[in-house]
């Protein structure tokens, strides 16, 4: 029955086609007008369509970014670029959530961007003031921004956010909960001020009390990976890994290409004694990230948990030389080579240890007390400058020498340290610049 059907279609449509192109050759030009209609109508429909997804992502990267949701946000974020890169509210909200995240240097240079586009403006004005505050510079716009806090909104909560990530790099713990706590009696179940406030908690080794705080978060807000995260690292400092495991399942399908998910994930398999499934997942989450210090760290403790000395000593190494300030690592390290007979490494790894500890206990007492009890005195953070150099971490040193010339323009030890720094970086100009200032200000003396 079905071979007659098709034999009588198939000259139907044919004959369908050949009426199509009689009448397109009798009339032309009204047939390539239908058609160029019917093309500018399909374009029209495309050109709609997109412009509704590319608002759509815009908003939904606007939402995820004011709830503290920055990989929803980068997410979203990209498709609007894909689209327009140099829209103006793709550009802001671009700088917001590098901001949220600490990637200051992608800050200035979209914001310059922003700037030889569209000039100066109110909306480049307060992302500028926003930067300044969480870039430890609080004092001198926080009136600037106290005054924007009537306005209410999103402004409001961007006010706040970027004051209390300012109070808490500047170690000012106290002004931090101040503003945290005016902002949750207006909005109990903020999650943009529930995450500062677990991060605070963090700062002060308050874990139970972040886990609370993190759990109320995800409780009322599933999709917040971020403070999903923070959980379940408060969660590991506690040694509840069988929790840490429930909440990784989702973080693995929400946020796959993460490498501190991977870490975790390993991290939480083997305190829950599943030594195989995290030897397993430490070695695929190294082939992805080959320098992740704290994968490196995770599989040597495995291999010396398993009696693997050398191996240990090999991935603890690598480790080190990634973070040289990691003490935990270090303890590690000592033991593996004292089982390997390596006497003498080990000695001198107690003696950079015993540095490195004694740095950390004199890091608490400089944040607890000078630091705060001498607002204008440069010699603090110059010190914690030094400590943070001597743990490996130049980036953080140059930052707490700037602070230091925040305080005191003229101090010449940080001017003659950043030239150091900046030499050895390879910055001629700024090590140039500081060796001048640093001559300078040692001539004043």
């Amino acid at each position: 029955m079905d071979r007659p059907t098709l034999m009588v279609l198939k000259p139907g449509l044919a004959q369908t086609l050949k009426r199509g192109l009689s009448l397109f050759y009798r009339f032309p030009i009204r047939s390539g007008l239908t058609l160029l209609s019917l093309l500018t109508i399909f374009l029209a429909c495309l050109w709609g369509w997109q412009y509704y997804q590319f608002h759509e992502h815009l908003t939904e990267a606007h939402r995820a970014a004011m709830d503290g949701r920055t990989h929803a946000a980068v997410t979203h974020l990209k498709y609007c670029e894909n689209i327009d890169a140099e829209h103006r509210d793709v550009m802001l909200l671009a700088a917001r959530v590098a901001r949220m995240a600490q990637t200051w240097q992608r800050v200035q240079e979209v914001l310059e961007h922003y700037w030889t586009l569209y000039g100066d403006s109110e909306p480049l004005t307060l992302e500028r003031l926003l930067l300044k505050a969480a870039q430890e510079e609080t004092d001198p716009v926080a009136d600037l921004l106290k005054n924007r806090l009537s306005q209410g909104g999103d402004t409001a909560r961007l006010c706040r956010q970027a004051l209390v990530s300012g109070y808490i790099r500047e170690f000012r713990y106290t002004d931090a909960q101040a503003m945290i706590d005016s902002w949750r009696t207006e909005g109990p179940t903020d999650p943009l001020a529930n995450l500062l406030q677990g991060r605070l908690e963090e700062q002060l080794f308050k874990y139970q009390e972040a886990s609370e705080t993190y759990s109320a978060i995800v409780a009322h807000m599933p999709s917040h990976h971020e403070a999903r995260l923070r959980l379940v690292i408060v969660l590991m400092q506690q040694r509840r890994a069988d929790e840490a495991l429930i909440h990784l399942q989702v973080l693995r399908e929400g946020l796959p290409d993460s490498s501190e998910v991977a870490v975790q994930w390993a991290a939480a398999l083997r305190q829950a004694g599943r030594t195989e499934a995290a030897i397993q997942a430490l070695d695929e989450a190294l082939v992805k990230y080959p320098n992740s210090s704290a994968a490196l760290t995770e599989r040597g403790t495995l291999a010396l948990n398993a009696g693997d000395d050398a191996p240990a000593a090999e991935f603890l190494a690598n480790a080190i030389r990634i973070e040289p300030g990691a003490i935990g690592t270090r303890n590690l390290y000592i033991v593996a080579l004292t089982r390997l007979g390596r006497t003498d490494d080990a000695a001198r790894e107690l003696s950079t240890v015993k540095t490195l500890t004694a740095d950390s206990d004199r890091l608490t007492e400089l944040i607890q007390g000078p630091l705060q009890k001498q607002p204008n005195d440069p010699n603090p953070p110059y010190e914690i400058a030094g400590i943070a150099l001597r743990a490996g971490q130049p980036s953080e040193a140059i930052r707490w020498f700037q602070t230091a010339l925040k305080r005191n323009p003229n101090h010449g030890p940080s001017h003659t340290a950043l030239a150091v720094i900046h030499h050895e970086m390879g910055n001629a100009v700024l090590a140039t610049q500081h060796r001048a200032l640093a001559a300078q200000a040692n001539g004043r003396r």
